[in-house]
């Protein structure tokens, strides 16, 4: 156990956050769009969520299973939900998805490393939702850049949906913790920092034998 070390995911993003004029609360999901992702309970909570129609949701990855997508496509049509689905994006549109949203929700219900989703979405200055799977406790923090739920539980997500939709403060306070978690762990220069001293822990510890 002395000698496994661990290392987070870390990068430089800058996204330009862009100011919303509109009243409207954007709902982001951003992964392959997998029953394990919980895209399901993604589509789920919308369905909880339609009679407030100031909530969008933007799904944006690439279907894996089409059984699974068809399930998906006709609980968002046949219950006119506002739902956009978007193929896999990445560069300058993934970042301009990211700028734009209010809220980034992410709750796989299987094993999970560490998403660098995740990482994307702190850097974006975005209060998250998301499930306790692998590393992602470690980056989201309970009740303070977001909300950890049990995996399954859309009611759940639904009512941290609306408590950060209604309360602007909240919202504000959870987004800036996000941006100093990422900017204090995640970074480029801190995950190549934590490989240099794991490194030279390994070295001088062969040279003093």
């Amino acid at each position: 156990s002395n000698q496994i070390y661990v290392i987070p995911n870390g990068g430089d993003y800058n996204i330009v956050l862009k100011e919303n004029k509109s009243s409207m609360i954007n709902v982001l999901f951003l992964a392959n769009l997998l029953e394990t992702k919980g895209v399901f309970d993604v589509i789920q909570s919308a369905l909880l969520l339609k009679p407030n129609q100031k909530i969008k949701y933007t799904l944006a990855g690439a279907w894996g299973d089409n059984d699974f997508k068809k399930k998906c496509l006709d609980l968002i049509k046949n219950n006119n939900l506002n739902v956009t689905i978007l193929p896999p994006v990445s560069g300058k549109v993934k970042f301009d998805l990211l700028s734009e949203a209010s809220i980034f929700l992410f709750p796989p219900i299987a094993p999970e490393g560490h998403p660098w989703v995740l990482v994307e979405a702190m850097a974006a200055n975005l209060p998250i939702i998301s499930t306790n799977q692998g590393a992602i406790v470690e980056t989201v923090l309970n009740n303070e850049n977001g909300f950890i739920v049990d995996i399954n539980r859309t009611n759940i997500i639904k009512e941290k949906i609306e408590l950060l939709s209604e309360n602007l403060e909240l919202r504000e306070r959870m987004s800036s913790k996000s941006r100093e978690i990422y900017e204090n762990n995640f970074t480029e220069g801190i995950m190549v920092q934590n490989y240099s001293n794991v490194f030279n822990s390994i070295i001088n510890s062969n040279l003093s034998k």
